[in-house]
């Protein structure tokens, strides 16, 4: 009989034809599962990427509020001697910053990163450490050295901002800049 199978081949046959088809199925079915777990990282990339755009927009929305805030603030400090026979920054007005401070902050502190976060922090911290020492509130604050570490806080959470909404890198910021020291020249106020 030269022309039919032995039962042992047939066997051979559909167990060649059967680790075939499970090899072919396996191959297919991991195929799928690289295609679909590759596919929802790239929507997972794409959702990300679509939040940080989000998130950037509402920085460069709501950062120059904050921005104008702190700038007037340190232009304050810096100018007002040149403008007034007033030397120092009235503890009141250094109040009045920092409650709009505080206001925009509950608004916004959600879209802050993490060097904006520790910026502001160490702002209020230092502000508000030098502040609680003058007792009146009509006083002044005079001395160079609360004052310089205000500009510098001040400064610090200027360059947090800049860096997060892309404006220049944070690492060339306050650390390698030069910062002008604020000192007292002919009874005046000077940087």
């Amino acid at each position: 009989m030269h022309g039919v199978l032995s039962h042992d081949a047939i066997i051979i046959a559909l167990i060649t034809v059967g680790a075939a088809l499970v090899s072919a199925l396996l191959s297919a079915v991991v195929a799928i599962y690289i295609s679909r777990s590759s596919t929802r990282r790239e929507i997972r990339k794409a959702q990300i990427g679509s939040l940080i755009d989000k998130i950037i927009d509402k920085r460069i929305s709501e950062y120059p509020e904050l921005y104008s805030i702190i700038s007037n603030m340190i232009k304050e400090i810096k100018d007002e001697p040149l403008l007034s026979s007033r030397v120092g920054f009235a503890k009141s007005d250094a109040l009045h910053c920092m409650r709009k401070i505080n206001d925009w902050d509950n608004r916004n502190s959600l879209f802050l990163g993490r060097d904006a976060i520790a910026a502001i922090i160490w702002f209020k911290h230092t502000v508000y450490g030098i502040v609680h020492r003058y007792q009146d509130d009509a006083a002044l604050i005079s001395s160079v050295d609360d004052l310089n570490l205000i500009i510098r806080a001040i400064e610090n959470l200027e360059l947090a901002l800049k860096g997060e909404i892309g404006i220049f890198p944070l690492e060339d910021g306050l650390e390698k800049a030069e910062r002008p020291e604020y000192g007292v020249i002919d009874g005046r106020r000077h940087f």
